[in-house]
């Protein structure tokens, strides 16, 4: 097997981690591994097929004097496998020990880095491994990819954002304390006590009185309402549940 289009170490690693997976799966359904060369998708992160190749002649092997042959003992690949869990072993222990939704699992599973993080987070705080694991699989990785930096090795912050997550702090705010934690700066959140009912309803309330022909146009234009959803979101001043805020509203409007 050959494949293209690995431009550094880290597309090396997460070729390597599709191709041991895809291969796996065709030789548990029974199906013949083709010598061919693929193609490395980087944005969809897939091996693509370019050309199928017969012989090994064809791939211009040649010896490399200064590496010998080496050949790997029974007894080296039992202790293997039993250190290192296949992907989809991973996943599953991810899903049933901490109820972690398929796709976040199988995201944190496939990429080393995010896994190690995860593995050690979660061990301080098991409570927040959902909140932890989504952190992982979509905020931390949307910003690594947007500022090309390095994943940090502190898990006291990314705990600290994992918390605020939990406590419904809003995205924006949740970006910029990763920011910080992805920058080596200290992260910083205090807790703010949780709105009761009643002041949700106080605040659906203003915001229905003080908008009155946004209102209106709520009635017939969804987007309107999700202005008056933010406004009700600028309104509050502690931690919301924004699903129960959202009831209230639609409710008061008769929706």
């Amino acid at each position: 097997m050959e494949v293209k289009n690995i431009t550094g170490f880290s597309a090396v690693e997460k070729a390597l981690s599709y191709e041991m997976t895809r291969q796996r799966n065709l030789i548990k359904r029974g199906i013949k591994v083709e010598r061919e060369t693929r193609h490395w998708d980087e944005r969809r992160r897939i091996t693509t097929s370019l050309r199928k190749k017969e012989m090994e002649g064809d791939y211009r092997y040649f010896p490399e004097p200064d590496l010998p042959p080496l050949t790997v003992g029974k007894d080296v690949l039992e202790r293997m496998e039993g250190i290192i869990k296949p992907i989809e072993e991973v996943v599953r222990d991810y899903i049933k020990k901490y109820g972690i939704e398929e796709v976040v699992a199988e995201r944190i599973a496939r990429d080393r880095r995010l896994k190690a993080l995860f593995d050690r987070s979660v061990k301080d705080r098991p409570d927040l491994a959902r909140h932890l694991a989504s952190l992982l699989a979509n905020e931390v990785p949307f910003l690594m990819k947007r500022r090309e930096i390095e994943l940090p090795s502190d898990t006291k912050g990314l705990l600290t954002v994992a918390e605020a997550k939990r406590d419904g702090l809003s995205r924006d705010e949740i970006l910029r304390l990763l920011d910080n934690w992805l920058h080596g700066r200290k992260v910083i959140y205090r807790k703010v006590a949780a709105l009761k009912e009643a002041d949700l309803e106080d605040i659906v309330k203003k915001v229905i009185k003080g908008n009155p022909k946004v209102v209106e146009d709520a009635k017939e234009n969804p987007k309107a309402l999700n202005y008056l959803m933010g406004l009700a979101l600028k309104e509050a001043k502690g931690v919301i549940d924004k699903k129960k805020l959202f009831d209230l509203l639609r409710k008061s409007l008769g929706l």
